[in-house]
């Protein structure tokens, strides 16, 4: 799903160079993209990392809240180990902070 966010995150940005209208579109999947990060990269319990074995192992939610690690070594846990995909083209430094709604939204939070 990272993987699936960041390219749409490029395609959105390519999309925003020439219409600003899909400033949305690339903020909401670079939104889409942290929180997998963040949530993948969680360290305790909960997380998926387990900085003692250096590896991502899947999580089972309990519906009373709490969670345990499965620890099986799957082709799943070395996806995220790999290298990450790096932007290209436009978005590798041309593009702009938003200006629609999408960018208003944020001015607003940075005070």
């Amino acid at each position: 799903m990272a993987l699936f966010s960041q390219n749409m995150l490029e395609l959105g940005i390519e999309l925003a160079a020439h219409d600003p209208d899909y400033d949305d579109l690339a903020a909401k999947f670079a939104d889409h993209f942290l929180l997998i990060a963040h949530s993948m990269n969680r360290t305790g319990p909960a997380g998926m990392w387990d900085e003692e074995d250096g590896f991502y192992y899947d999580v089972l939610r309990f519906p009373d809240g709490t969670a345990t690690r499965l620890k099986v070594r799957s082709m799943v846990g070395l996806l995220p180990r790999l290298r990450n995909n790096g932007f290209r083209g436009l978005a590798a430094g041309t593009y702009t902070a938003p200006s629609g709604a999408r960018g208003r939204a944020l001015a607003a939070q940075e005070t």
